[in-house]
């Protein structure tokens, strides 16, 4: 077995990667349903060509996404949805 690789990261490279394009970006309030209770959710959908991406995140939870959804031609390939944030 390999030793785990280590990587740095400068700070403007890690802004880089959980920030989103204005212009393929729709921004809306929403209230979702999860395993919970109901959370109020920011919903942002990223739109590149034929797919799209949408991310849930709670306004009381801060940090990851509580949903995660990948939409393609062929319709959803990836989807994720955090079950407790026990710590």
């Amino acid at each position: 077995m390999n030793p785990p690789e280590q990587l740095r990261t400068r700070w403007k490279e890690f802004q880089a990667h959980a920030s989103f394009s204005a212009e393929q970006t729709e921004i809306a309030s929403e209230v979702l349903d999860t395993p919970m209770g109901a959370l109020q959710c920011k919903r942002y959908t990223v739109t590149d060509g034929p797919t799209s991406d949408t991310y849930w995140f709670a306004m009381d939870k801060p940090g990851m996404p509580v949903k995660v959804e990948t939409v393609g031609p062929g319709g959803v390939t990836y989807r994720m949805t955090m079950i407790n944030d026990n710590r």
